[in-house]
């Protein structure tokens, strides 16, 4: 391997861990791309991408949270989320680990499933910093009232900590469409 600085690096093998659009295209030429992931990406109504708009609330307080250990999915109010309308609200309470969060408190995660449609939505309005920052904070107070809807016991103890969209995978993991997960074929596809 050559690295930036121009120093090298001698390997029997080496392990991207990386999206394939920046190993094929930034690490490695496009030249490169096995046969099978380009008919894939030719292919987008076969081959559909998956991401998210995420948000991370702390919950405060060492009262009972009403909440499953691990995985939650609830119905909720219709929520308008990139360019489509969830009414299912899909969460993960972290509560298996007390090394990873102070006593007392937990961390909830809310995953709102986001797709190629949706990526060039969060895209365009990422391109306006405070109309892109303006909607992750509606979005993050819409689901903070649709979980204290449905588990009210947690009402004034949920603390935003950050949200993520199809738009922050792009542009820190440069991640394909905003993809944080692999390719999933439709009925039908074909590699």
């Amino acid at each position: 391997l050559v690295l930036a600085d121009g120093s090298t690096v001698e390997a029997d093998a080496v392990v991207c861990a990386t999206d394939l659009a920046v190993t094929f295209g930034t690490l490695l030429p496009e030249a490169l791309r096995p046969r099978a992931l380009q008919r894939i990406l030719c292919a987008p109504q076969s081959y559909k991408t998956n991401s998210a708009f995420q948000a991370m609330f702390g919950i405060q307080g060492t009262e009972p949270t009403g909440l499953h250990s691990g995985s939650v999915l609830f119905d909720c109010a219709p929520l308008a989320v990139g360019g489509k309308t969830e009414t299912l609200m899909a969460g993960r309470l972290y509560d298996y680990d007390d090394t990873l969060y102070p006593a007392g408190h937990y961390v909830l995660q809310v995953n709102l499933i986001q797709g190629d449609e949706d990526f060039a939505h969060w895209q365009t309005l990422a391109a306006d910093k405070t109309a892109y920052q303006a909607e992750k904070q509606r979005l993050a107070k819409e689901i903070c009232t649709r979980i204290t809807a449905h588990y009210p016991q947690l009402q004034g103890r949920l603390l935003l900590l950050d949200t993520v969209t199809p738009a922050s995978y792009a542009r820190w993991c440069g991640a394909y469409h905003g993809s944080y997960m692999s390719f999933y074929a439709q009925k039908g596809a074909k590699a």
